[in-house]
């Protein structure tokens, strides 16, 4: 439609606090244009929600982080737990501000842990769209005994 300007007191009436910022900056998007949406509140946004380390052999330690973005207005709150004590995971911050970025390390102990492992990370927040969001962490232990056979 047709541009017309409004006051100020029209657009704070209007304004529900949603900011649309507009990037070709962004590595893991290969450098494409793209529009983001920074909305009013807390916005709890992950890049990547679920890895795959391939295969490890039985007794090792996996270690692997995950970064996320409060995309919102409002500080973000958050907290972790796992499905497994084998598993621990370690969030930087409870809290983080607008625009900042925050990092969770999982470490998953392989012992007495055999084939395909699907390892989920609860992380619950106070973003309202997102109260909880489950990491995944995907790895093939391979057998202690069974790797040693082969070598001989």
């Amino acid at each position: 439609g047709p541009r017309r300007e409004i006051t100020r007191k029209e657009f704070e009436s209007i304004w529900n606090g949603d900011v649309i910022v507009f990037s070709k900056y962004i590595r893991w998007l290969k450098n494409k244009e793209i529009v983001t949406l920074f909305k009013a509140g807390p916005r709890i946004f992950f890049p990547l929600k679920e890895k795959d380390v391939g295969e490890i052999i039985e007794g090792k330690e996996v270690i692997c982080n995950f970064t996320y973005n409060n995309i919102g207005s409002k500080p973000l709150e958050t907290n972790i737990s796992s499905d497994c004590t084998c598993t621990k995971a370690i969030i930087s911050e409870k809290e983080i501000g607008p625009g900042k970025q925050g990092k969770i390390k999982v470490q998953f102990n392989t012992k007495g842990h055999i084939g395909p492992q699907h390892i989920k990370v609860n992380i619950f927040s106070n973003d309202p769209d997102n109260r909880l969001i489950v990491l995944s962490l995907r790895v093939f232990v391979k057998s202690k005994t069974n790797v040693l056979q082969n070598r001989i």
